[in-house]
């Protein structure tokens, strides 16, 4: 779904706002890679529609684990942790 479906299924259904999830999938990693103007069109969706964007479940973690041997990855983590 695209994120204005999402926010109106959401509305629909009764929720009291929207969490975006940053989880270790390459498509959901790119969203910190999102531009300013990116960021503000989900903004003004959640504003426009009254449902507010209050969390971000940051699980990239599980992909690139700051406990890892491997010191490419915890640098990795560290990146996404920035």
């Amino acid at each position: 779904l695209e994120w204005q479906d999402k926010i109106l299924s959401a509305k629909e259904l009764g929720f009291d706002f929207i969490e975006i999830s940053i989880d270790e999938s390459d498509e959901k990693l790119q969203r910190l890679d999102w531009s300013d103007s990116e960021i503000y069109q989900l903004r003004h969706l959640c504003e426009q529609h009254s449902l507010p964007l209050h969390s971000m479940c940051l699980s990239a973690h599980r992909r690139f684990p700051f406990g890892s041997q491997d010191p490419a990855i915890r640098e990795q983590a560290a990146i996404i942790m920035e």
